[in-house]
């Protein structure tokens, strides 16, 4: 007799949480494994009778290339994986060409297979500029020909500009901002308490969202292994339902080339005094604040395995009182083609961490914003894991299937009575196929369904909760020559506890077109939605001053959201770069954000200062309207190379549903904490053995805020302060030496102007700190 889920999760909390995860991973390996060998069977020994040619395609980085055509003279073609790999039975002898925009063509003849996989090194081609990338259609293309605004981080960026954690590299994108971990693009999200994401986070390919609060944590992700992250603006629930509303971020790792590579990064550095230095906090600071930390990383590739590994542990003292971590960080990652059939990818990850020090929420007065409001801090002790398992195999040269299934797990503890442990196990089974191809037709399908089931165990936060997702999704990209169009669609039901059942169906279609030889117009529209988090349903807490009101009766968000853009690439003489400018418009039902009343809990009530605070309700109607203009460029003049990337992003986010309320009351036209105006900025200059990096940004003044905190926080209310308070313009500035081949030192003062501002409501920024790094790479 077949256990229950309930009996599943029990055992599991009793033997131990990894035997419990690789147990089951396990039996969902193997069986998927046979029903895949047994149904494509007959589709292997079709192609039996051709030799299989076997390439992994890089760049001169060493980097996969995933989308890079394989055309074989006489015969069709196939193109690179996510991973750059390519599996192709061939005729001997033969003719190929590989070819990506972006990069020059290469051209080989092959008169006999090697054994072994051959590598493909792909060279810039300085007259085009785009990279490749996955996450808008789930399979390789170039930025240029996405129908939605989409940006891309390389390893290389996060390296120079010395990120420990994810988040700060994101803040430097255009349209994102990072408030105290939450992350909001193009203003469709404000701070909501560490309670739900707009934005869907995803570790190679599979959501990396908490089960009870469904939030990021950025210092959890290996951003040492990190070799791209690509950033998908615009509704996108069609492919990656919940929580895709606003765009998706997805991180990729790194995987083994065949040159064994090993890292050791090792920084330390200090907190400067800030500004208000005369009394308070810092004036009373005899010992300085340090930041610091050590990295080791290490990818090898041993025969028919790659390796990808990792530990990290960072120390930071923090700039306010009561508000530290020190963290430890492992993971692996392992990748496995057997030797007797190379159309099987086998992958395994797992990554662990512990985080530990005090929390600071908000301070209580400007005067001195570096000492917390009275009962608002706590001590707390976070652990989290992963462990993934997934299988590709590659049934024709045109078709692939994919299971993935990952169990994610999140315990925190604390002193404030808020400890909760969740449990996330995600599965999906994907196909992709090439429909048609003939010259510059194509058809590609993507289909798959998914599978989620979550449970929060929590005695006085949230309670204990289970709840369960299916979905299925389609995705058609047409491509008519230099016409390109996707269309697709979802359909997600969702339930928690014995809450009604909720069903999203989703649409989205967008268009691409290549108007002339390095021009691109794209239009798009998408339907989005998110349900309510475990924590916004549930929880019931009171830190300080602040209550936090539970709203089981919560309706799922539900929108759409459109844009209209242009691509003009262009690469003359030593300079290849891009502008892209788009406007984007967006209306949403039902938008959840926490309003501060008195919720009694019945009409009858009596006042009662337990049930005043904040709750999570659905405010309505909203729109949010605006443009964004982005640039990157390159410059090479003899040994000086000059790199840019900016944008300015223009946002006003509307509450339909306050049109003629007075600005007295909780919240009007605007929504809360979004900024209308927003400039992103950085500059690299490398000369010889030298490099330096310049980075700024400005954030004009928050359209609104809530009237709870500018009555609370003494100063907020004096002649709008909070308004100056929330506008910042911060400037970090890095200079690098190249001290050998395999040895790199690196100078950083951040926030070299010493700028204070607010971010959130009661959190200024951190003063100017600088930080000293070396790198060794063999």
């Amino acid at each position: 007799m077949k256990a229950s889920t309930l009996d599943f999760l029990r055992a599991f909390e009793k033997l131990g949480i990894f035997t419990a995860i690789i147990a089951a991973n396990m039996r969902i390996f193997f069986k998927a494994l046979f029903y895949i060998l047994v149904l494509f069977y007959a589709s292997a020994h079709v192609h039996a009778q051709n030799i299989l040619y076997k390439c992994f395609v890089i760049n001169t980085h060493h980097n996969p290339l995933p989308g890079v055509s394989l055309f074989v003279y006489g015969d069709h073609g196939t193109a690179s994986d996510s991973n750059g790999k390519i599996l192709y039975r061939i005729k001997l002898p033969a003719r190929l060409k590989f070819s990506s925009l972006g990069y020059k063509t290469r051209e080989l003849n092959i008169m006999q297979v090697n054994p072994d996989f051959d590598t493909i090194i792909m060279e810039d081609d300085t007259k085009i500029m785009g990279d490749v990338v996955v996450t808008a259609s789930k399979h390789g293309q170039n930025i240029n020909e996405v129908s939605q605004s989409m940006e891309v981080v390389k390893q290389n960026f996060l390296v120079e500009t010395q990120t420990t954690q994810m988040d700060k590299v994101l803040e430097k994108i255009p349209g994102i901002v990072v408030q105290k971990d939450e992350v909001s693009i193009r203003g469709a999200s404000g701070f909501s308490y560490g309670a739900g994401s707009r934005v869907m986070v995803m570790l190679d390919d599979m959501p990396i969202l908490s089960g009870d609060a469904s939030d990021p944590r950025w210092d959890y992700y290996p951003v040492e292994n990190i070799g791209q992250v690509e950033i998908l603006k615009g509704a996108s629930s069609a492919l990656y339902g919940s929580s895709a509303m606003e765009g998706v971020i997805n991180m990729k790792t790194t995987v083994a080339a065949d040159t064994p590579y090993t890292m050791v990064k090792i920084y330390g550095g200090f907190y400067d005094h800030p500004q208000k230095i005369d009394t308070g906090f810092w004036a009373r600071q005899k010992n300085p604040l340090m930041i610091g930390g050590v990295t080791v990383a290490h990818r090898e590739t041993f025969g028919p395995l790659k390796m990808t590994a990792s530990a990290t542990f960072s120390n930071d003292d923090g700039y306010r009182r009561g508000d530290n971590s020190q963290i430890s960080r492992a993971n692996l990652f392992l990748q496995y083609t057997p030797i007797h059939d190379n159309r099987f990818v086998i992958e395994f990850s797992a990554n662990g961490m512990e985080d530990n020090g005090q929390l600071f929420l908000f301070f209580g007065n400007t005067s001195d914003p570096y000492v917390p409001y009275p009962g608002t801090t706590s001590t707390y002790n976070y652990f989290r894991w992963h462990t993934d398992l997934s299988l590709k195999f590659y049934a024709t040269e045109t078709s692939k299937h994919i299971l993935r299934t990952r169990y994610y797990t999140t315990i925190n503890e604390n002193t404030t009575n808020q400890s909760s442990t969740a449990h996330v196990w995600f599965n999906e089974y994907q196909y992709q196929n090439q429909l048609y191809k003939s010259g510059l037709s194509q058809t590609d399908l993507t289909a798959g369904a998914t599978y989620t089931q979550t449970r929060t165990l929590s005695d006085s936060l949230y309670g204990n909760h289970g709840g369960n997702n299916e979905a299925a999704y389609l995705q058609l990209d047409q491509k008519f020559g230099k016409l390109n169009i996707n269309v697709g669609g979802r359909v997600e039901a969702n339930k928690t506890d014995t809450l009604k059942l909720d069903y999203a169906p989703v649409f989205r279609a967008g268009i691409n077109y290549h108007v002339a030889e390095q021009t691109y117009l794209r239009a798009s529209y998408g339907q989005g939605f998110r349900y309510p988090s475990v924590a916004e349903l549930y929880a019931h807490t009171t830190s300080g001053a602040i209550n936090i009101i539970p709203d089981p009766t919560l309706n799922p968000e539900k929108g759409w959201s459109s844009e209209a853009g242009i691509r003009q690439v262009f690469g003359m003489g030593g300079i290849k770069g891009y502008v892209d400018a788009a406007g984007f418009y967006s209306q949403y039902k039902n938008m959840i954000e926490y309003i501060f009343n008195w919720y009694p809990p019945t009409p009858t009530s009596a006042f009662n200062f337990k049930d005043v605070g904040f709750k999570g309700l659905n405010v309505g109607n909203t729109l949010i309207e605006g443009f964004e203009i982005s640039t990157g460029l390159e410059e090479q003049i003899g040994k000086l190379k000059i790199s840019f990337q900016g944008g300015y992003t223009y946002v006003l986010p509307y509450n339909r549903d306050s049109v003629g309320k007075k600005l007295s009351e909780s919240y009007h036209e605007y929504l809360s904490f979004r900024h209308k105006n927003m400039v992103k900025a950085n500059l690299e200059l490398t000369y010889n053995k030298f490099g330096m990096g310049f980075y700024s940004f400005y954030n004009s003044p928050f359209l609104n805020m809530d009237q709870f905190f500018i009555s609370l926080i003494k100063g907020l209310n004096q002649n709008n302060y909070w308004m100056q308070y929330s506008s910042g313009f911060v400037a970090d500035l890095r200079i690098s030496y190249k001290l050998s081949r395999k040895t790199n030192l690196s100078v950083f003062a951040k926030n070299v102007f010493n700028k204070e501002y607010m971010e959130v409501p009661g959190n200024t920024n951190a003063p100017r700190n600088y930080q000293l790094q070396m790198v060794w790479e063999f």
